[in-house]
């Protein structure tokens, strides 16, 4: 059988201060899925909780400003506040795969890997721009199959940093990123 890469692309969105659509039930493949081919668990969208200003910056940093200032300099005198180092999402259940059993005991220890893809140039302010993707546990098994398949999964955890350049917008501003799948079976991932 040729080794072939098991490829998949998910569309993320990120909504930064803006309220958070309800998602609908869907019926995921189940069994009945095709064999060694990724699909979204939550569709090929996945919204991800609003990102907030005070996750931007620390408690510590935030000082409150009375109505009245003796004179501009005690409003000079505020240190500018310093940006967090990240922010997280987890989406603990990001894909499944119906595959093999031999092939998932053959995954062992190794775990899916994650690449964002700018399609094109940046978007200027999207969080999307330097963002790290880190498995969320290992890759497990969900649903034991006939014909010797089972189900699988994995989830991820996007780590947003260089949050200075993240562009904050009143427009309720959803930026997107689309983020490639590997699977390590009957391949290697880089």
């Amino acid at each position: 059988m040729n080794c072939r890469r098991i490829k998949f692309y998910i569309m993320v969105l990120v909504l930064l201060f803006a309220p958070q659509p309800r998602a609908f039930a869907q019926n995921l493949p189940g069994c009945d899925a095709e064999l060694d081919k990724i699909f979204p668990i939550q569709g090929t969208i996945t919204n991800l909780e609003t990102l907030k200003a005070s996750e931007f910056i620390g408690a510590q940093d935030v000082q409150q400003v009375g109505n009245q200032l003796d004179n501009q300099q005690d409003l000079l005198a505020i240190p500018v506040p310093s940006f967090q180092q990240s922010i997280t999402r987890k989406i603990e259940a990001f894909w499944r795969m119906r595959v093999k059993n031999s092939d998932f005991q053959s995954l062992g220890s190794k775990n899916a890997t994650y690449e964002v893809i700018n399609e094109s140039d940046k978007v200027d302010g999207s969080p999307f721009n330097k963002v790290n993707i880190n498995p969320e546990g290992t890759i497990r098994e969900v649903l034991p199959c006939a014909e010797d398949t089972t189900i699988i999964e994995g989830g991820i955890t996007l780590v947003f940093t260089d949050l200075s350049k993240i562009r904050v917008t009143k427009d309720k501003k959803r930026f997107q990123g689309k983020i490639k799948v590997c699977v390590p079976i009957k391949t290697s991932c880089p």
